[in-house]
């Protein structure tokens, strides 16, 4: 046996060694960026800052066309896909600041878009800082999560549409605020966060108003609003390292089949 074969025979045990860790830690397979907070007495005063990723789906309901554009009424899709946290550090009153960084949903031929790609809980001068979606959780052991998510659908007829707006002191308004009750963060697969638009929407209690890029009111979104958290998405280096471990393995069998 070589000196190659015996190195790669080494990286594949600690790969398989690492597949049998995996194996056997119940969702360690879908751990998180970050180390998780909670459950616990104080889990929002002592959870650290940091990023949190998961898969999720969103059911958005109807959307009703303006009369002066045709009119029409369109049941959305579900869509699914990934979503990215950033959450600030714990404070002793039992607040966390958190942000969507980024959500990235595909349904029916449709892409559904919020956060403006950067965690710094600030909103920032980009072309899509009008994505920026801030939130928070407050409350312990039992806490309250919310997020202000403005969002984006294309493509459509009338080119993207999303819910941005201001009245007339500059304020933001028009958010879309998704709420739910959790005791950890990640929140517990199939978690449900819930937008009420008529508790929530100060322009147009009928539903969220959607405008396009020219900020030209198109549409309305109303109906049963919701996101759902599925499981956690792993960490790129554990992957790596199984990857690396099967192509140790395989390489080294390769190697011997080959010199017989």
């Amino acid at each position: 046996m070589g000196g190659r074969d015996k190195i790669r025979i080494a990286v594949g045990v600690v790969g398989v060694v690492a597949l049998g860790v995996v194996l056997a830690l119940p969702g360690a397979v879908m751990a998180s960026p970050s180390p998780p907070c909670g459950p616990g007495p104080r889990w929002v005063s002592d959870c650290p800052s940091g990023f949190d990723k998961f898969l999720s789906t969103s059911r958005h309901g109807i959307i009703i066309i303006d009369a002066d554009d045709g009119g029409g009424t369109f049941p959305l899709p579900d869509f699914s896909g990934a979503m990215s946290v950033f959450r600030g550090a714990g404070n002793a009153a039992g607040h966390i600041d958190t942000e969507i960084i980024s959500l990235v949903l595909s349904g029916g031929g449709l892409t559904l878009r919020a956060g403006d790609g950067t965690g710094n809980l600030l909103r920032d001068v980009l072309p899509d800082g009008r994505l920026f979606s801030p939130g928070a959780i407050d409350g312990q052991p039992i806490a309250d999560s919310f997020f202000d998510v403005f969002f984006e659908i294309s493509p459509t007829r009338f080119g993207p549409l999303h819910n941005e707006a201001f009245d007339v002191n500059g304020n933001r308004i028009n958010e879309c605020t998704m709420q739910a009750v959790i005791d950890r963060v990640p929140p517990v697969p199939e978690t449900v966060y819930i937008c009420d638009p008529q508790d929530f929407l100060p322009l147009n209690p009928a539903g969220i108003d959607l405008f396009d890029n020219a900020g030209v009111h198109r549409a309305i979104l109303t109906g049963d609003v919701s996101h759902i958290v599925g499981q956690s998405i792993p960490e790129p280096s554990t992957l790596l390292l199984l990857g690396s471990g099967l192509a140790g393995l395989s390489a080294a069998a390769w190697r011997r089949t080959r010199n017989r």
